[in-house]
């Protein structure tokens, strides 16, 4: 992990992201006040299952596979997070810690966005706040189906379901 200061080459001055579009020019100070940014390199742990979570990630540039941590032998891949995704929201609304772990698995820019500065900007910010809720939503009817799959298929349909999403994934951000 390496903190991108101003006077490094990978710096990203803004937050140009279309869900911060919606934000006011107080929100958007708020928002860059609270942010660092952040470079993980491949296969390091960006997120632990269980841990405190302090902050929010946003993803700049890079993949991340998502999964829980299983019974010590086995790990359940739930999803890659890609360019525009946020990693840990569900620690803004109700837990305090993060409900999974993530790893990168490329060199993965990211702002840490504390997560008292997203709370704030939701309850001041109907669009932002709906525009979030409709993500968070979208990654939970994903989630749910991965779950429902990988209870009733057979071990063959099981790899497939988990496999492909994610290739399928990384085959369109290539185009």
């Amino acid at each position: 992990m390496k903190t991108i200061v101003e006077t490094d080459k990978e710096f990203v001055c803004d937050i140009k992201a279309p869900c911060f579009q919606s934000l006011t020019p107080e929100e958007i100070t708020l928002v860059r006040a609270s942010k660092t940014q952040v470079l993980y390199r491949k296969g390091e742990n960006l997120t632990k299952q269980g841990t405190y979570a302090t902050y929010v990630l946003f993803v700049i540039d890079g993949l991340i596979k998502q999964y829980i941590e299983g019974d010590g032998t086995h790990n359940y891949n739930l999803r890659i997070i890609h360019e525009g995704d946020f990693v840990g929201l569900s620690s803004v609304f109700l837990k305090h810690t993060f409900n999974y772990s993530t790893i990168a698995l490329t060199d993965t820019k990211v702002f840490l966005i504390e997560k008292e500065a997203i709370s704030k900007v939701i309850k001041k910010n109907g669009i932002f706040a709906y525009n979030i809720i409709t993500r968070y939503s979208e990654h939970n009817t994903v989630l749910f189906d991965t779950i429902s799959n990988l209870m009733y298929k057979q071990i063959n349909g099981r790899i497939r379901i988990v496999i492909m999403p994610s290739v399928t994934q990384v085959m369109n951000l290539s185009k």
